[in-house]
């Protein structure tokens, strides 16, 4: 299930706090590539940096991926996506999935997509034991960067 919200421009937005159990928040994180534009940042880190005024950018291409390690296995239900709203373009992704992996070689599919939306974005899947959590962009919205303000992942509720 995806649920979907618009945000604001970035111009409108404040830094945020992450959610508590944010498994994610603060922890080392990855890309594929980065934009050389750093106005608003590139590196992959900016995705989990907690603050909603920067964001990761990927180089304008179709395959793109962003991972974080949470540091240990860990049992996780969901992952909420939130993507740069942009004035003059759709900056998200149309096809991705969630993948997981306990060594970082090898990644197995939790969830899916063909109809990314982009705003925010909530996808659940069956709980699953994963150390690493990876945003696999398959196609863009538009001819765009990729713009991902946060990759927040979840455990399951108690």
């Amino acid at each position: 299930a995806t649920y979907t919200e618009p945000i604001p421009f970035l111009e409108e937005q404040t830094p945020l706090t992450p959610a508590s159990d944010d498994l994610a928040a603060f922890h080392p994180t990855t890309s594929s590539s980065a934009d050389a534009n750093t106005e608003y940042g590139s590196q992959a880190a900016k995705a989990t940096d907690g603050n909603n005024s920067t964001y990761w950018r990927s180089q304008n291409s179709d395959a793109q991926w962003l991972a974080v390690d949470l540091g240990e296995v860990k049992t996780i239900d969901r992952v909420r996506l939130t993507w740069a709203a942009d004035r003059f373009a759709a900056s998200y992704a149309k096809t991705y999935a969630i993948q997981v992996s306990s060594d970082g070689q090898s990644w197995a599919d939790v969830f899916r997509t063909v109809n990314g939306r982009g705003g925010i974005e909530t996808e659940k899947f069956p709980p699953v034991v994963a150390r690493l959590v990876r945003l696999s962009c398959a196609q863009r919205a538009a001819n765009e960067n990729y713009k991902l303000v946060s990759f927040e992942v979840f455990a399951p509720s108690k």
